[in-house]
């Protein structure tokens, strides 16, 4: 008899599985909301670190700007060190010149050269050479118009025998590097005589 008939329990009925209920449009709202506020915040992150990048360049371009313009100067201020110290040296050659020039006046105005004389020529000439080997000029501007760009006059002299403003004597020549002037001659230059005032007349008359 228990074999004709099964429990109750013997099949297990099973229910269908509960579907999760369907998001609503609040949901996606919120949804949507969140993904322009990551968006926006990703591009607000961009946007600083495309200013920082900026920024960085600027500075970097500075640098580099700042680096020529030493190195400009740098090499401007070289430049010149070394032309003031060729300059000086130059300037003491010069000054050897001139004195080796003042002995010869001094001789011619002597009893004349003797074979001590001829050697401090031989000298002068020579120190000459050097200086035009190395560009150096003499500006010599008797006779000529006064130029202050080349001469400092020293004082003037009241003469009929030259128009006024030409160099009348050089008391110290000048020397000139190409158009760069070295040291300016130390001239005197002619002016007009006062009316009445005796002066030479002009050459010629």
């Amino acid at each position: 008899m228990g074999s004709k008939h099964k429990g109750w329990h013997g099949h297990r009925q099973e229910t269908p599985a509960q579907e999760a209920p369907a998001a609503g449009p609040a949901a996606a709202g919120e949804a949507a909301a969140g993904a322009e506020a990551e968006a926006a915040g990703l591009a607000g992150r961009v946007a600083e670190l495309e200013a920082e990048c900026a920024a960085s360049r600027d500075r970097w371009l500075r640098a580099e700007a700042d680096l020529a313009n030493f190195r400009k100067r740098a090499a401007r201020e070289l430049e010149e060190a070394e032309r003031r110290a060729r300059d000086r040296v130059r300037g003491e050659v010069v000054s050897l010149a001139d004195d080796l020039e003042r002995a010869l006046d001094a001789v011619a105005a002597g009893e004349g050269e003797g074979p001590i004389q001829r050697g401090v020529r031989l000298v002068h000439d020579r120190v000459r050479e050097i200086l035009r080997t190395h560009g150096v000029e003499v500006v010599d501007p008797a006779g000529q118009p006064f130029d202050p760009h080349v001469a400092e006059a020293l004082f003037e002299v009241a003469t009929a025998a030259q128009a006024p403003g030409t160099v009348v004597a050089v008391v110290e020549k000048g020397y000139r590097i190409g158009e760069r002037l070295l040291r300016a001659a130390k001239v005197t230059v002619a002016c007009a005589p006062e009316p009445g005032e005796a002066g030479p007349a002009p050459a010629g008359e």
